[in-house]
């Protein structure tokens, strides 16, 4: 695969996840911007901002979390850490580091918090499957070795995260697709979710977590694992999805026994 797009100064490249990122964004910008939602609450220049901003403070959660899941990675150079050229995100940091942020910004705007957070919802998926590609081209993300996979993927550049020259599982495809179903699910849904404040979102978040409980099993980069559950090997990033589940079905029961629209 091609991890790097075009060389820019120094250290600095043009990534082809960062570029599938941005198409991603892009493309949200577009559908979110121009959906019915969007103009009944907020103005157009400060959804452009908040998004923005949700997306910086998207990749500090996400970053965050890294770290904090796989310290030995710093260990020495903490400072990498602020440098976003130097690879490691997981998507479950970077989605409470939007919610925290997002949060924050509307709240400041005085703008409605669950009718924005469920437009964005609907449409974060989408975001997420196009931006999965860029690390399959990265070669980051990369599934459990299997030989005897008729779809198996061989990375062979030596620039790619993944191990070389051995048969894996495409789990970035795999991610890629499951959020390709989650968009769908929610945008036939949607006008059924959009009635109540909330339930897009916790809609989104449930599917979202339950994927990526599932996928983990076919990734080849687990580490760290801490426990099993009778056969099962699980993983930390396993268990941020099984809080993550549990916080979500909480707050949807909250949402509908709440007597306030």
């Amino acid at each position: 695969m091609f991890p790097h797009i075009a060389h820019l100064y120094g250290p600095i490249w043009i990534q082809s996840y960062g570029f599938m990122i941005a198409v991603g964004l892009l493309i949200f910008l577009y559908f979110s911007i121009n959906h019915p939602q969007r103009k009944k609450i907020i103005s157009k220049d400060l959804y452009i901002n908040g998004v923005f901003f949700g997306l910086l403070c998207g990749v500090a959660g996400g970053r965050l979390l890294y770290a904090l899941s796989y310290p030995a990675e710093f260990t020495g150079r903490w400072h990498e850490l602020f440098l976003p050229w130097i690879g490691g995100l997981t998507v479950i940091g970077a989605i409470i580091g939007v919610l925290i942020g997002g949060f924050w910004y509307l709240k400041r705007h005085h703008i409605p918090v669950l009718p924005l957070f469920d437009l964005v919802a609907l449409f974060a998926p989408l975001m997420h499957a196009i931006s999965r590609l860029g690390c399959f081209a990265a070669g980051c993300c990369y599934g459990a070795p299997a030989a005897a996979l008729l779809w198996a993927v061989t990375f062979i550049n030596p620039d790619a995260h993944a191990p070389l020259f051995i048969p894996l599982h495409p789990t970035q495809l795999y991610a890629s697709a499951a959020s390709a179903i989650t968009f769908s699910i929610l945008f036939f849904l949607q006008k059924r979710l959009l009635k109540n404040p909330g339930i897009m979102l916790c809609s989104f978040l449930m599917l979202e977590n339950i994927a990526r409980f599932i996928l983990d099993f076919w990734r080849g980069d687990r580490d760290p694992i801490i426990g099993t559950i009778g056969s099962l090997v699980i993983s930390q990033v396993q268990m941020y999805s099984v809080v993550g589940l549990l916080c979500t079905i909480a707050g949807l029961l909250w949402l509908l026994s709440s007597k306030k629209p």
